[in-house]
């Protein structure tokens, strides 16, 4: 099984479980900061001891995803945080991925794509948040001054801290129109999700 194409699938139907069917297969989100770790957090499905699920090869649910905040990475960014790499069961990735997007919300900028490449699936969640999701807020991002793969001048030239690399917009819309790609900005959410999982007890950070 192809865990991110079955993970864009249900997101972009919007079949997804939400945190009744946590407590029916009593399972837990569990958010893990280590910035000692290759990836500074990572949220995923556990046990009520916040032990992943992904290392029980007999797991029928699993999930997980990592994200880095720019900085880590060298660029501004307005902040945002980028996602690393996610996968989960069909129908289990959208309540981690709006866990993901508050928790960026929360603790910095909001959430942006990989800043170089992305895949044409991966691209497609992108381009649902910003034409369709209503609660979730996209922000235009500047490009750096001296990427030379973008054409034209900056869109805000006297403002340092939207600066942040284009390169998969470029490779998406071009390098004269990278700004129309949903690749190019970032997104911010309210924490819906996560109080609801911090009033049904189900939400473990560690």
């Amino acid at each position: 099984m192809n865990l991110l194409r079955e993970y864009i699938r249900e997101l972009l139907k919007e079949g997804a479980n939400d945190i009744a069917d946590l407590e029916s297969h009593d399972l837990y989100v569990t958010i893990k900061q280590d910035p000692d770790e290759a990836f500074g957090t990572q949220i995923y499905y556990s046990d009520s001891k916040g032990i992943s699920r992904d290392i029980d090869p007999s797991a029928s649910i699993i999930g997980d995803i990592a994200l880095t905040p720019s900085e880590a990475e060298g660029m501004a960014c307005d902040d945002a945080w980028q996602i690393e790499y996610a996968g989960a069961t069909g129908g289990w990735g959208p309540l981690l991925y709006d866990v993901a997007m508050e928790f960026a919300t929360l603790n910095g900028g909001g959430l942006t794509s990989d800043r170089v490449s992305v895949s044409s699936d991966a691209k497609a969640v992108w381009d649902y948040y910003l034409n369709n999701r209503g609660n979730v807020a996209s922000h235009q991002l500047d490009k750096q001054p001296k990427e030379k793969l973008l054409t034209g001048p900056q869109l805000t030239p006297d403002i340092e801290v939207d600066d942040c690399k284009q390169a998969s917009a470029a490779k998406d819309t071009g390098r004269d129109k990278w700004f129309e790609s949903s690749l190019s900005k970032r997104y911010t959410k309210s924490p819906t999700t996560i109080n609801a999982l911090r009033t049904a007890g189900r939400l473990i950070e560690k």
